[in-house]
């Protein structure tokens, strides 16, 4: 795999668990229900689009 390749991948594996801390948190503070993927996305600080190249939906970061 060339290095470039290997970049990408380590930043998509950070990006993921970033996601993943950010809805807990957002998850226990406010209720699965009270939080869109607009706010996950928006305390990541990455677009909410670009959640769905990580998990389908908030169900699936739920079950991450």
């Amino acid at each position: 795999m060339e290095k470039a390749a290997k970049e990408k991948r380590k930043r998509g594996i950070e990006t993921t668990q970033k996601i993943l801390e950010a809805a807990a948190d957002l998850f226990v503070h406010k209720g699965y229900d009270a939080v869109p993927m607009s706010e996950i996305a928006r305390t990541v600080g990455i677009k909410e689009s670009s959640l769905y190249n990580h998990f389908s939906g908030k169900a699936a970061i739920l079950d991450a």
